[in-house]
């Protein structure tokens, strides 16, 4: 009898299980497109971790789902390969090519956002996960600066 008539026949399981489960595409605006049947992306997992491990209002759980979801869109890197030069270089992305709904440049603060959304992920993968990744990257990159309000009298 041959070794191959004994390997039991291969079962096909999709890894799909929640609201983040793919990296998806990113539309002409920026966005991440629905995908039907979109692989798992590995990091993937890394972030439902992070979002799962922070007690996150509704609206803010979307903010960081949006805004992860948009850069494992944007690069194809493991958790370990992101630079400081990778996160200058998404920055540049967000402000020079995203647009809003309107078809406007994002605004600094959407622009803050996202860094700063990906500040905490980087940070909590850092003390998470030193094996993975033992640098922030997100360390040397600075906020866009928001003009005070002006005072009302």
């Amino acid at each position: 009898m041959d070794n191959r008539d004994r390997l039991p026949p291969i079962k096909v399981i999709s890894l799909q299980t929640g609201s983040f489960d793919a990296a998806p595409h990113l539309t002409r605006r920026g966005r991440p497109a629905k995908i039907g049947a979109a692989l798992t992306d590995i990091r993937v997992t890394k972030v439902r971790e992070f979002i799962n491990s922070n007690n996150l209002a509704p609206n803010s759980r979307k903010v960081y789902e949006r805004e992860l979801r948009r850069f494992i869109a944007w690069t194809d890197l493991l958790w370990g390969e992101i630079k400081p030069r990778h996160i200058a270089q998404y920055k540049a992305y967000l402000v020079e090519e995203v647009q809003s709904q309107s078809g406007r440049a994002l605004s600094k603060s959407s622009i803050n956002s996202a860094i700063a959304t990906l500040k905490s992920f980087f940070g909590w993968l850092v003390l998470a996960y030193p094996d993975i990744l033992a640098v922030n990257p997100t360390a040397s990159v600075k906020l866009e600066k928001i003009p005070l309000p002006l005072l009302k009298v």
